[in-house]
């Protein structure tokens, strides 16, 4: 065994607008401890994992449609970590509430493909020790490293080129999608996803009964306080086009999707939101979140509860206008931090701005025994990471081999908003890197590229962060 040898650790970037500042901060965090980090676009994975000689590859989720990657990164000699993109806002019932969850997990074989399972909080850990079929050795609580951005010192890095306005966050995806061609479509996302087929459709219909109402209380709200602007900020797998087309005549309006929604959250004067997962960090950055149960359904509230619990419920258009126009009437913040530690803690673990280190810690621990990286595999590259890929899927694959994958990824992106929206940069990590710096008791010092194609020395779509 060699247990002072430097690690090299894959990490799959699944939203970068969501997930990327929190994975650089593992990154940072796997630098300090002296290992190498590789930031991996989530869609070029299967590309580039079998090339990149990683001790460990922490993925994004594991769910039936990626678990035939999982077992490629296993039959390379890989360590498979899920540091899963949900954990906090869940269902009280359906598919992904915890204990449905961990079944599913269990039932689907999953426990075979995984080594390690890294939990936001108590409430899914404990379903998964329970039902998942995993170890408890396994399972670790650590956090999720894009809430460190709510906490000290990260959260001075926040700033935003707006103040002082109304954000209106949206959620409204599975019928306004930016990624899928149509709602039948997106509907038969979430059934695959295994959601029952009679649950789907009645949570879409009411979504969809629902919505003309919500843009029109928008739309209302805006002419009210006409004194205050409003950014509509859509969520990250909503079509922005349409809420720009729906409010262009609205002069206090700005649709607004760019960036981290935590910049755009610390400089509001308040949120508005229906269901939406975005009321968890306006509590922990200490803003007032309103929820709009004036037109939430019982369905559409037990799919996701946990955002009506942290905000402060309004049962109408006129109390919502009042409360916008009058902050003397907001809860106390004594009170909104108790609501955090009652309904937040066990969910998303302490927020204290160290959930990265503890993900790079657990990692690096549950490898050091190792004493060789996975093999390098051109042939499972060739294939997208899988046993038997589709026609299609090979001829990317060899095209990524031929040419790298950083410009397949940059010929698909102009082709596919999807992937475009995927992408990220060795600039967007440097600035990110800058940034943490600046505000961290301590200077990591690395070295940031795009990873080389080990046989063509092309550049590849992954980033390797580096100790200097």
């Amino acid at each position: 065994m060699n247990r002072d040898r430097a690690r090299r650790i894959g990490l799959v970037v699944d939203n970068p607008k969501r997930d990327l500042n929190g994975l650089v901060l593992v990154a940072r965090a796997l630098n300090a401890m002296g290992h190498q980090a590789v930031l991996i676009p989530m869609y070029l994975q299967g590309y580039d994992v079998p090339l990149l000689g990683l001790d460990a590859v922490v993925v994004n989720y594991a769910r039936p449609n990626n678990q035939p990657l999982l077992k490629g990164y296993k039959d390379l000699g890989l360590h498979v970590v899920v540091l899963d993109t949900e954990g906090g806002i869940l269902s009280s019932e359906g598919a992904d509430s915890p204990e449905n969850w961990s079944v599913s997990f269990r039932e689907r074989g999953l426990q075979h493909d995984v080594d390690l399972y890294l939990f936001w909080g108590q409430r899914l850990h404990d379903a998964f020790r329970d039902g998942s079929g995993l170890t408890p050795g396994q399972l670790r609580i650590t956090g999720c490293p894009r809430y460190d951005l709510c906490a000290m010192p990260w959260s001075n890095v926040l700033s935003h080129h707006r103040n002082d306005y109304v954000l209106v966050n949206t959620n409204f995806s599975a019928i306004n999608p930016a990624f899928t061609s149509s709602v039948h479509h997106e509907l038969k996302v979430f059934e695959s996803a295994g959601w029952e087929a009679q649950y789907a459709r009645t949570l879409f219909a009411e979504l969809q009964a629902v919505f003309p109402r919500y843009l029109a209380s928008i739309e209302t709200l805006a002419q009210r306080v006409p004194a205050r602007q409003f950014v509509v900020r859509p969520h990250p797998f909503e079509n922005a086009e349409f809420y720009r087309r729906r409010f262009a005549a609205v002069a206090n309006i700005v649709v607004d999707p760019e960036g981290d929604v935590l910049n755009a959250i610390r400089n509001a004067h308040s949120i508005v939101h229906l269901n939406c997962g975005t009321s968890v960090e306006s509590l922990l950055l200490r803003k007032v979140a309103f929820s709009m149960e004036y037109l939430n359904t019982d369905t559409m509230s037990r799919h996701a509860p946990l955002p009506s619990r942290v905000s402060v419920a309004v049962a109408s258009e006129d109390q919502l206008v009042r409360l916008l126009q009058s902050p003397d009437e907001w809860p106390s913040e004594r009170s909104r931090e108790q609501v955090a530690e009652k309904e937040i803690l066990p969910w998303f673990h302490i927020i204290d701005g160290r959930a990265s280190s503890r993900v790079a810690a657990a990692v690096v621990e549950a490898i050091e025994s190792r004493s060789q990286r996975a093999r390098v595999s051109l042939a499972r590259a060739a294939r997208a990471g899988l046993a038997s890929p589709r026609a299609g899927q090979v001829l990317q694959a060899l095209s990524a081999c031929l040419f790298g994958s950083l410009a397949v990824a940059k010929l698909r992106g102009r082709a596919t908003l999807a992937r475009a929206e995927k992408a990220f940069s060795v600039g967007q990590i440097r600035a990110a890197l800058e940034g943490f710096n600046a505000v961290a008791d301590d200077s990591v010092q690395v070295d940031t590229r795009y990873a080389r194609n080990p046989l063509t020395g092309l550049p590849m779509a992954s980033i390797e962060v580096s100790p200097t």
